[in-house]
C-alpha cells in the first residue's frame, strides 16, 4: 500500500474511533508509537496523519501533552443560529440543512450561472479527482466546489446562511466520508452536477444535489446506529 493510502487509513480509523465514542471529546488519543504498533503504520506516516487531522479540526495537538479529541468550533457560528445544547446536534440535523440551502441555491445557478463559474467548478472537479489518495485535501476541495455552486447563485442571504453553519459543514463531511469508496460517490454526484448545471437543466441539477446529501443522510444514520449499538 503506498503512503498515501497509508496516511488515510490512519485518518479513517481515527474518525471511526471519534464517531463510534470509543474517543469521546476531551479523550487522549493513544501515543504515536501505539497507534504505529496497533495499525502496522511508520511513525511518520501516523505524525502526518496526526498534522492533517488537527487541521480539518477534529483533534488537538498539545505538545508535550499528547493529541485530544476537539469539541466542534464554534467561533464562526452566530450564537442565535446554535442550538442549546450543541451536542444534540446530528450529522443528519445538518445535511438537512445544507440540503435546503443548496437545492435552492442549484435552481438559482443554472438560471445565472457564468462562463467563468462554469470554469472554476470544472478546475475544482479536476482538483478532487487529483486529491482522491489525499483525505483532508479531498474535503476541502469538496467543500469549495460546493461553495463555488453556493456563490454562483448570487444570492447573498443563501451566501450567508451557508458560511455561517461552515462548521457544521465541515463536521458533516469529516464524518460522513470515512471508507474508500465514498469519494468516487461523491466524485459521480459531483460530476452530474457539473453536467445538469452546464446544460442548465434545473431538474437534473436539484436531484443531483438532493440525492447526494440523502446518501449521505444515510451514512450518517448507519454510523449512528452503529455508534448507539456499541454504546448498549
Amino acid at each position: 500500500m503506498n503512503k498515501d493510502l497509508l496516511h488515510n487509513k490512519v485518518i479513517r480509523e481515527v474518525l471511526g474511533r471519534v464517531h463510534s465514542g470509543q474517543y469521546g471529546v476531551g479523550c487522549k488519543l493513544p501515543a504515536e508509537r501505539t497507534l504505529c504498533a496497533e495499525l502496522g503504520i511508520s511513525r511518520g506516516t501516523v505524525r502526518e496523519a496526526m498534522s492533517n487531522l488537527a487541521s480539518l479540526g477534529v483533534i488537538d495537538i498539545r505538545h508535550g501533552s499528547g493529541a485530544y479529541v476537539c469539541q466542534i468550533q464554534r467561533e464562526s457560528i452566530p450564537s442565535s443560529l446554535l442550538p442549546q445544547d450543541f451536542n444534540d446536534v446530528t450529522i443528519s440535523d445538518i445535511l438537512i440543512a445544507r440540503k435546503a440551502i443548496e437545492m435552492a441555491a442549484v435552481e438559482l445557478v443554472c438560471k445565472r450561472i457564468t462562463a467563468a463559474s462554469i470554469k472554476e467548478l470544472r478546475r475544482l472537479i479536476e482538483c478532487m479527482e487529483t486529491s482522491l489518495d489525499n483525505l483532508p485535501l479531498f474535503l476541502k476541495y469538496d467543500m469549495d466546489f460546493h461553495y463555488a455552486i453556493i456563490r454562483a447563485a448570487g444570492n447573498r442571504p443563501l451566501e450567508m446562511a451557508f458560511a455561517a453553519i461552515y462548521e457544521y459543514h465541515k463536521y458533516s463531511m469529516v464524518f460522513t466520508s470515512r471508507h474508500p469508496s465514498d469519494e468516487e460517490t461523491a466524485m459521480a454526484y459531483h460530476r452530474r452536477m457539473l453536467d445538469a448545471i452546464e446544460r442548465k437543466d434545473v431538474a437534473d441539477a436539484t436531484a443531483a444535489v438532493s440525492e447526494h446529501l440523502e446518501t449521505m443522510v444515510e451514512m450518517a444514520k448507519k454510523s449512528s446506529s452503529s455508534r448507539r449499538k456499541k454504546v448498549k
